[in-house]
């Protein structure tokens, strides 16, 4: 199965470097707000939105995967007490309590 993984990762390189190598001439300029970059080639351009994503993608992954850890921190604490609740419940004797005589209130009849 890993054989079928990298052969998969080569393909996807080879794939970019001939759209790299086709697109060398094509020059782009990105306006973002009021900025205007220079006149750069348009690989290098959707390289560098392609990194910006990256980032952005491992800020986001990171702060999901804290919170899912403090989640799951909370999950563990909850299962503990339900656990000790469930033994002290288990620990219970079976046998019902012996009623008492109630004492009658026929006083003098």
């Amino acid at each position: 199965m890993w054989i079928v993984r990298w052969i998969l990762i080569a393909v996807v390189i080879v794939l970019i470097l001939l759209f790299s190598l086709q697109n060398q001439a094509q020059q782009v300029s990105v306006n973002i707000g009021y900025w205007t970059s220079p006149e750069i080639p348009l690989y290098f351009a959707l390289f560098i939105a392609f990194v910006i994503g990256l980032f952005v993608w491992f800020i986001v992954a990171t702060f999901q995967i804290l919170q899912l850890k403090s989640h799951i921190k909370s999950c563990r604490r909850d299962n503990k007490k339900l656990q000790d609740e469930l033994t002290a419940l288990r620990n219970l004797p079976l046998e019902e309590p012996e009623e008492k005589p109630q004492p009658d209130d026929q006083s003098g009849q």
